[in-house]
């Protein structure tokens, strides 16, 4: 408190206050302030509290995602088409599937 620094968020749930919890944090960042007059008042407060925010993303629905892949593959292993012992164990063929998302995230923050 003697070196008027906030407390660091913890890496552990950087996820949430990136995403779920990024309106709190927010709130937060404006209402913790070590000059009581630069704080906020409780009615702005009260209203941050009260607005609704936008989603943080938005679900694109697609007619093939990796899911359909993974079913169709078990559905030829269920069939007796694809053989036990053909199927790697901890095969890493999915990590394609996470590579290309990363691409067209990339992809999108450039527009």
């Amino acid at each position: 408190m003697t070196t008027k620094q906030l407390p660091t968020f913890s890496d552990k749930f950087s996820c949430f206050q990136a995403t779920s919890w990024l309106m709190l944090k927010c709130i937060f960042e404006k209402w913790a302030d070590f000059y009581p007059t630069k704080r906020p008042k409780a009615p702005i407060l009260v209203e941050m509290f009260c607005q609704k925010e936008d989603p943080a993303c938005s679900n694109i629905p697609l007619a093939v995602s990796q899911s359909t892949s993974v079913e169709q593959h078990d559905q030829l292993v269920a069939d007796g088409a694809i053989p036990m012992s053909n199927i790697v164990s901890g095969d890493p063929t999915n990590s394609c599937s996470f590579l290309s998302v990363l691409i067209a995230g990339c992809i999108l923050e450039e527009r």
